[in-house]
């Protein structure tokens, strides 16, 4: 319910900021730190394009102290994370948000691992990881993925009706 209820909060406030005139101009998000798994490693071993049409909010329920931005893209980064159910081995997502930082794992036109295995939501989406460790402010957290959520939104032309949590496709 607390999942459902902060995804509404950043649906609402992705809408407001999109409003708002969110730049473009940039590759890359602003405010975000580009700390890419490297090319033919772990998640990226294997390069498959991707054009986005979906975000798929996720949160890492990882609670321990620590767990923020910073430790969850290292995770990536070493390839610490297996995917035993998906075709790569390991599993990945785009960009990993806490209170005071965003980290960008994947570029946004390679397909990630983090939604269902080989559906839709993996061939399609942009995965965003929503941190929830000990010590995090939780509704700086949520403001943070609502903005960058925007600008996404914005960048690759995703409508509001695309925004979707991690259950969307398993049904």
């Amino acid at each position: 319910m607390k999942f459902t209820r902060a995804l509404l909060l950043i649906v609402a406030a992705s809408f407001i900021a999109s409003c708002a005139g969110v730049a473009v101009s940039h590759r890359s998000p602003p405010g975000v730190t580009v700390d890419l798994v490297p090319r033919g490693m772990y998640a990226r071993r294997v390069i498959r394009p991707m054009r986005p049409a979906y975000i798929t909010i996720h949160a890492t329920e990882n609670r321990s102290r620590g767990a923020g931005a910073y430790s969850h893209a290292q995770m990536l980064k070493r390839g610490s994370l297996k995917g035993r159910h998906n075709s790569i081995g390991y599993v990945s997502w785009h960009f990993t948000v806490d209170d005071h930082s965003t980290y960008q794992s994947l570029p946004t036109n390679e397909r990630g691992e983090h939604a269902d295995y080989d559906g839709q939501g993996n061939r399609s989406s942009i995965g965003i990881e929503m941190c929830e460790n000990r010590g995090n402010d939780r509704a700086r957290t949520i403001d943070r993925t609502a903005r960058l959520t925007a600008w996404l939104m914005r960048e690759h032309g995703i409508p509001l009706s695309h925004v979707v949590p991690h259950m969307h496709f398993f049904f």
